[in-house]
């Protein structure tokens, strides 16, 4: 799709020129002392990025401004949920130990393996239940920063609750899709695993020998790299499912089918792009945790002087917290800005392969002057043609 595309207003008839046609009203085409070429303007940006197809930069850079320009349904709700899912998980694993550690140390031998088979059952079912706050909360955060993105598109900014009125009839979809996609995970990684798990369980039984074992890693390796690569093309070719499932309303297979669609022909595009925000991101997180580390590692080597090891036990708390805030601060920016990203992607292809960008343009004209639009406004829905949806 050409870049270089130019769109004005339509007249009082709704009949003027549009994108990709010239503006002949403007000075420079048509008029006395001015050169007969077609005239130019840039692609109009009504709010997060401009409405033409989206360079890698753009891609890469925008998403950290998504929090910056409506931090409180994005970074703050993503802090707020995930300090949350800290805190409870902390306090629910904290009494528990207690509770079953007083057990086990006031029953009678006779009864403490049974108390200790209770409490790593207990915990088990505890950090499972975690596990599926956090898969809720992943798919929430995922509908709420694609629901952001394409409203800050159209140069709306709204509140959770507005947000969350567009995510709300799709969310059941988004949380099936993150089931799905985590169980997929978990298999893949059994599967690959199997021959190293099937050795261990021979040497218990004293029936593996040294080549069975060099076998079992062997094709362990391989089964793992070759799940490796299964995985990131797979992955990228369904990376839009989310924003598609939210914005376009689509059932779990539509939007799969989607996904698979829009991503064909862009496929290296598609992976360096979510490749590079990830080294970035991972290492931004680093070069900010790394120096916390060492710091700790410091302080720890001077307070070995101390005898009664306060000081050490006090360095060992400060960095516990320290640590704890920076990760929930440096998660809840990553979830964000990994969410935006894949959105981002979605408008892209959209624009590239549907010509998206024409239906935005035009939306956001008509709608300039309607400051109270209902929220439920949905520009991305595919629009009917003879030809079957966009």
């Amino acid at each position: 799709m050409d870049n270089n595309r130019e769109w004005t207003a339509p007249d009082s008839s709704g009949q003027g020129p549009g994108y990709g046609q010239p503006s002949y009203g403007q000075p420079g085409y048509g008029q006395p002392g001015y050169p007969q070429v077609p005239g130019w303007s840039p692609a109009p940006q009504p709010g997060l990025i401009p409405l033409r197809p989206l360079g890698f930069g753009t891609l890469i850079g925008v998403p950290f401004q998504v929090f910056r320009r409506n931090p409180r349904p994005t970074l703050g709700a993503a802090l707020l949920l995930q300090t949350g899912i800290a805190l409870l998980s902390s306090t629910i694993m904290g009494l528990l130990l207690w509770y079953f550690v007083n057990r086990y140390m006031s029953a009678m031998s006779s009864d403490q393996e049974a108390i200790l088979a209770g409490g790593i059952a207990t915990g088990i079912a505890v950090v499972l239940l975690q596990a599926a706050i956090q898969l809720v909360t992943a798919s929430l955060m995922q509908g709420i920063i694609s629901a952001e993105v394409a409203q800050a598109t159209i140069g709306r900014k709204r509140t959770f609750r507005q947000l969350w009125q567009l995510v709300a009839p799709r969310f059941g979809t988004l949380l099936l899709w993150s089931l799905l996609t985590s169980v997929a995970t978990l298999l893949s990684v059994g599967v690959a695993l199997s021959p190293t798990i099937l050795l261990i369980v021979a040497a218990v039984d004293g029936n593996a020998g040294f080549g069975w074992g060099v076998v079992a890693v062997l094709l362990t390796i391989a089964l793992l790299l070759g799940a490796g690569v299964v995985y990131a093309w797979v992955s990228t070719k369904l990376a839009i499912v989310p924003a598609t499932i939210v914005l376009e309303k689509a059932s779990l297979g539509v939007a799969i089918t989607r996904s698979w669609r829009l991503t064909s022909g862009a496929f290296w595009r598609t992976f360096g792009v979510i490749v590079l925000f990830s080294v970035i991101i991972t290492t931004a997180a680093s070069i900010i945790t790394v120096p916390l580390g060492l710091v700790y590692q410091l302080f720890s080597a001077f307070s070995m002087a101390d005898p009664s090891g306060t000081q050490a036990m006090t360095a060992l708390i400060i960095y516990y917290i320290a640590s704890l805030v920076l990760n929930l601060i440096l998660s809840a920016i990553t979830t964000v800005a990994t969410s935006a990203c894949y959105s981002l992607i979605y408008i892209d292809r959209r624009i590239r392969a549907k010509g998206l960008d024409v239906d935005l343009v035009r939306y956001t004209e008509y709608h300039a002057s309607d400051t109270d639009a209902s929220p439920l406004d949905n520009p991305f829905l595919p629009r009917p043609t003879s030809f079957g949806p966009q």
